[in-house]
């Protein structure tokens, strides 16, 4: 599938699933994520005042998974032109086994919000939470460039930093 076509599968897909909860109330479970992703960078009154910024946050979401996932499925069906070298398999694969912990460490990020809406807290919630998409583009580019398996110590510094962040009161 080319690159246009993937695009525009993923736009078409994501506009139907962001749209019709607008129309149809009862599939509002189709824009949960653009309700969380919503309130999370606009705040949940500007998501709960404002009718059309959920569905076009869940837009802008979903089209890129739905990329993502397309541009995934694809490099893994087709063979490679140039072969990853060992040591970047192993690092990715490293990072993947990651993903186990990484889900109960992910659920209970909410808590480092217990002392208020820190700098601190949202780095370390917002570098938790990103690992995922990292890995993502990591498992696309490493192809190309090898150096890629090491996008994710990106989450870790970014953990590492929102301890520096902390001023104490």
């Amino acid at each position: 599938m080319s690159t246009n076509r993937k695009l525009m599968f993923s736009v078409l897909i994501a506009s139907l699933m962001s749209f019709w909860p607008v129309f149809f109330p009862s599939l509002n479970f189709l824009s949960v994520l653009g309700a969380v992703v919503a309130g999370l960078i606009f705040g949940v009154r500007v998501e709960a005042t404002s009718p059309m910024v959920r569905p076009l946050t869940n837009l802008i979401v979903c089209s890129m998974g739905l990329y993502l996932g397309f541009t995934l499925w694809q490099s893994g069906q087709t063979d490679p032109s140039r072969q990853t070298p060992r040591a970047a398999k192993v690092l990715y694969i490293f990072w993947v086994a990651l993903l186990l912990p990484w889900l109960l460490i992910a659920l209970g990020t909410g808590i480092a919000f217990d002392g208020g809406p820190t700098s601190e807290a949202y780095t370390f919630v917002w570098s938790v939470w990103t690992y995922p998409v990292i890995l993502g583009i990591a498992a696309v580019i490493r192809r190309w460039a090898p150096w890629a398996v090491l996008l994710p110590v990106i989450n870790f510094a970014g953990c590492v930093a929102s301890e520096l962040l902390h001023k104490p009161r």
